[in-house]
């Protein structure tokens, strides 16, 4: 796999029979795979690091994409799950994929494919944050799940993102309420149900936390 990261754009060159010297990426014998999220590619550094591996069942491997600088060297990683090439070997759907996040720090500045640790069969993915808190840097494990584990890890933090915009609105309404209440136009009780209302997002909110943590174990 080749990166053209100012454009964010991967090229992998597929082995097989019919392999021999490309002068362009074309036919069944080389892939172009672009950034699945549209952004701005040309500062995204989507292809700055790529791995190949099989980190989930079946009879082919993935492709592992990193992208230290998306969304202003936050970072993220993109999981492409391969299929058959019609000229041997594998070939990624770019529609097809899971996208990984950290904490910041450049997340997706190396990707591995590491022997499985665990023993269940299955290969383990590393992401590395290397400049995570003032660059003291931070290594992501995850370990190989099945396909839709994989998928359940980037519903997880979708719905770790809608609860996060659900507290901050009920924390809004809160604020309303309670003014509301000094000047009169809110009872005790329409605080008491804002604070209750406030009290379940916070909750949720962690909740959703405490299982996206535990899915990337």
């Amino acid at each position: 796999a080749v990166a053209a990261s100012t454009v964010a754009r991967i090229y992998v060159y597929l082995g097989g029979p019919g392999f021999g010297p490309q002068t362009t990426c074309s036919g069944s014998q080389c892939q172009q795979v672009d950034i699945p999220v549209a952004r701005t590619p040309g500062t995204e550094s989507f292809g700055n690091s790529v791995a190949v591996g099989k980190v989930t069942e079946g009879a082919h491997s993935q492709l592992v994409v990193g992208s230290a600088n998306f969304s202003t060297s936050v970072g993220r990683a993109f999981l492409f799950f391969g299929g058959a090439n019609p000229d041997g070997g594998v070939q990624f759907d770019p529609s097809d994929y899971v996208e990984l996040r950290g904490d910041g720090g450049q997340f997706g500045r190396s990707v591995a494919v590491v022997p499985d640790i665990n023993g269940d069969g299955l290969s383990e993915l590393a992401v590395v944050a290397r400049t995570w808190a003032s660059n003291r840097g931070r290594v992501y494990l995850f370990k190989g799940r099945t396909r839709a584990a994989w998928l359940g890890l980037q519903s997880g933090r979708a719905r770790l993102d809608a609860l996060s915009e659900s507290l901050v609105a009920t924390r809004a309404r809160l604020d309303a309420t309670q003014l509301g209440q000094q000047v009169g136009d809110r009872t005790t009780l329409d605080l008491l149900n804002a604070q209750n209302d406030a009290s379940s997002a916070e909750l949720a909110l962690l909740q959703a936390r405490v299982d996206v943590l535990l899915n990337r174990l």
